[in-house]
């Protein structure tokens, strides 16, 4: 589980877990003692962590898992807003298949049932803080800054 909610960088972190965590690409805007913002295409995430070793506009990766994210507009957490490439059906849960933009990796977002969505529509995904990994430009992780299972 240490692995799981603490990877000590991105090697591990996409090591554990299936379907693997999501890496999106970003730039560090600012960072503070327990959150850190990042700006992810043109939109601003934020993420509990402890980035204050880094310099304002360096190239940063988020780490979320597909469990991890929320579908919709209302809610807690950032907002992105992506398009629906597939879904994947798997009984009492589905696997969402969505693009940033086609030169950032496929972000896979894991619901339960399934979205009521089609494939080509926009979507909004929520990311809460608390669910988000930081790495730098070597993929070393960020220390998170919330209570974390053991």
């Amino acid at each position: 589980m240490d692995l799981y909610h603490r990877p000590q960088n991105l090697f591990a972190a996409e090591f554990i877990g299936s379907p693997k965590m999501n890496v999106l690409p970003g730039k560090l805007l600012r960072a503070e003692a327990d959150h850190a913002v990042v700006e992810v295409h043109g939109e601003q995430v934020k993420a509990a962590v402890d980035a204050r070793g880094a310099q304002a506009g360096a190239p940063v990766s988020i780490g979320i898992r597909p469990e991890h994210l929320e579908h919709g507009d209302t809610g807690e957490g950032s907002k992105l807003h992506v398009k629906l490439r597939q879904m994947e059906r798997l009984g009492d849960e589905s696997l969402l298949y969505l693009e940033i933009t086609p030169d950032v990796p496929t972000v896979t977002l894991r619901v339960e049932g399934h979205a009521p969505n089609s494939e080509g529509e926009t979507v909004t995904l929520r990311i809460r803080p608390e669910q988000c990994h930081l790495f730098d430009a070597a993929g070393k992780s960020f220390k998170r800054t919330v209570q974390l299972p053991a």
